[in-house]
């Protein structure tokens, strides 16, 4: 498939995929070779609002912020600060909860989703914190955690794993976290319109959050996703413009217009699924890495990860030896949103000659 015949299957499934579930405005984008194939916005950014979803809307990530984590501690591990089997409480020695096997938590653990430890039950966005003590609150706020299952034991998809990850790499980086993954990786990169914090984000290009109402409508919501405490796991905010740079990265092994982020074997390191029987949105046979879930299609392996809180869906996929990306975020959450972007990128990824 050619660049402008992807641009064009691009156009046809894009305003489709907000007709058939109700989403007021999504942003795709596609890596093809070494160039931007697609970079695209359909839709509105915000309900009756008139403003056009562009390539730079920003729209909130969710889960797909879990593979920044996952990359700024290998970057800790490349330096010799961090060892993926050390024991969590090595670095956060504040973290404590009702259940002894907690202190037995590696690092490798709570990348895989292996730690025992439960998903977030709620995320307060109602009551969102936004100082640098949110985090440590937040830890503090475990203590009465217990497990669901033994460390290594099983995969059991929890936030709280990557949320915690974030008090590790301000403890080992001396940095705190949001500041430590701009210096590192963000800006780096480019993504120069990203972040993890909403107050350094331009709020004029954001996108708003969408329900579905009582009647079956999409409706704005008033609450809009952000707490700092939920930053490992949930509030990178970026565009299609700067996600692709991330793609470009991923695939390039780590190094993007001669700055190297990542070594190539930590990379592969990441990309080797080590734990099945994960997340159920993952296709079958998938397996996690560290943070990426890993998945063959038509036998060619993806790599990629989903994002969903309220009011926004992400999907972001990878299939490197093919040198093909593709990226797409909507203002509009639900199962059936979720997975509507799965099949949209399907139907673009299936069409690549073999």
């Amino acid at each position: 498939m050619t660049p402008r015949e992807l641009t064009s299957l691009a156009d046809r499934l894009g305003p489709r995929y907000l007709a058939e579930f109700q989403v007021p405005g999504m942003a795709l984008g596609a890596i093809l070779g070494q160039e931007v194939a697609v970079a695209a916005g359909y839709g509105e950014a915000c309900l009756d609002s008139g403003i056009d979803v562009t390539p730079k809307t920003l729209f909130h990530m969710a889960s797909v912020t879990k593979p920044f984590v996952a990359t700024a501690v290998m970057q800790l591990v490349e330096r010799g600060a961090v060892d993926l089997d050390d024991p969590f409480v090595k670095h956060v020695p504040h973290f404590k909860i009702a259940d002894p096997r907690g202190a037995t938590i590696t690092v490798r653990q709570l990348l895989t989703h292996t730690s025992g430890l439960p998903d977030v039950e709620s995320y307060d966005w109602d009551h969102p914190e936004f100082d640098a003590g949110a985090l440590d609150r937040y830890i503090a706020s475990l203590a009465s955690t217990k497990l669901l299952a033994a460390p290594g034991e099983r995969f059991s998809y929890s936030d709280i794993g990557f949320d915690i990850l974030g008090a590790l790499i301000a403890a080992s980086s001396a940095c705190p976290f949001e500041d430590y993954v701009a210096d590192s990786l963000l800006e780096p990169l480019g993504m120069c319109s990203s972040s993890l914090l909403l107050s350094r984000v331009d709020r004029a290009h954001m996108a708003c959050p969408h329900r579905l109402d009582d009647q079956g409508k999409p409706r704005r919501l008033t609450t809009f996703p952000y707490n700092r405490r939920h930053a490992g796991s949930s509030t990178l905010y970026s565009n299609i413009n700067d996600m692709l740079r991330w793609a470009q990265v991923n695939l390039n092994g780590g190094e993007l217009d001669a700055r190297r982020i990542l070594q190539k074997a930590s990379l592969a390191r990441m990309w080797t699924g080590t734990v099945g029987n994960v997340h159920p949105a993952i296709p079958r046979g998938g397996r996690v890495g560290l943070s990426w879930f890993v998945f063959d299609r038509n036998g060619h392996r993806v790599v990629g990860h989903m994002g969903q809180d309220d009011g926004f869906a992400s999907l972001l996929l990878l299939a490197p030896e093919r040198q093909f990306a593709l990226v797409s975020m909507a203002n509009r959450s639900h199962d059936q949103a979720q997975q509507g972007l799965w099949e949209l990128q399907f139907g673009l990824l299936d069409r690549l000659a073999p």
